[in-house]
């Protein structure tokens, strides 16, 4: 019931084989880089596995799908139900209405800004102004 209670068995790990045994493997700078045709011409010569046949058909036929999609011609006019269609204009209609108003937020925002902006350049001014002029006191005064 309380395997705690229980002392554990040692496990014994058996020893690494001696260095002897080990192949030598070439050091990095040892080996050549090949060149970009000879990986092309490794990787092209590999048999295409059933997962990758079947990846590459998807790619395919998606491509294709996208390039319907870009090429897609209006066959037959579409129906759509009056209500349905009422829906619709009535959302597009409040689209365009909440466009407007957004268009008439950031045109206030960035009038405000530009208010802002002047008011500060003129605070600006007005502190080198008074900074001109308390500097040309202290020299006044403090010169005789």
């Amino acid at each position: 019931m309380f395997n705690f209670l229980k002392k554990k068995k040692e496990l014994k790990i058996p020893t690494p084989p001696s260095d002897t045994n080990l192949p030598s493997f070439p050091s990095p700078k040892d080996l050549e880089k090949p060149s970009e045709a000879e990986i092309q011409e490794a990787v092209g010569s590999q048999a295409q596995t059933p997962l990758q046949k079947q990846k590459q058909r998807v790619i395919e036929k998606e491509k294709l799908g996208l390039s319907e999609i870009r090429e897609h011609h209006v066959v037959k006019p579409i129906f759509i139900h009056a209500p349905t269609y009422k829906a619709l204009i009535d959302e597009v209609s409040q689209m365009k209405a909440q466009l407007v108003e957004a268009d008439d937020i950031v045109e206030t925002l960035e009038n405000f800004k530009e208010d802002q902006d002047k008011a500060y350049r003129s605070w600006q001014s007005n502190i080198k102004d008074i900074h001109g002029k308390l500097i040309y006191v202290d020299e006044v005064l403090f010169k005789r």
